[in-house]
């Protein structure tokens, strides 16, 4: 059985490399349209960096790993409840492109 690579996970940046935001999608452009119109934090979004793609799963890892880890300022899910343990290089490892 093959497993498709269809989803990536993007991390958002403001202008003073603070992280805003850690998501995953498996349409990026229509992502951001819906950040747009419903997250007031988009404004001050400045960079983005795409990771991917990954199968689903493996994608909501590591958005679930980096949220716990790196606690960006609008994230509302996947917040730690106790001290998360980093374990994303090995699925860091199938990283096959980014995106500014």
């Amino acid at each position: 059985m093959t497993t498709v690579r269809d989803t990536f996970v993007y991390r958002v940046y403001d202008a003073d490399d603070r992280l805003l935001y850690v998501g995953r999608t498996r349409a990026p452009r229509r992502r951001r349209w819906q950040h747009e119109q419903r997250s007031p934090w988009i404004e001050q979004a400045h960079r983005c960096v795409l990771r991917g793609p990954f199968d689903a799963f493996d994608a909501g890892e590591v958005e679930q790993e980096l949220i716990a880890c790196l606690l960006p300022l609008h994230n509302r899910h996947h917040l730690p409840h106790a001290a998360a343990t980093p374990q994303l290089e090995h699925l860091f490892d199938l990283t096959v492109g980014a995106a500014a």
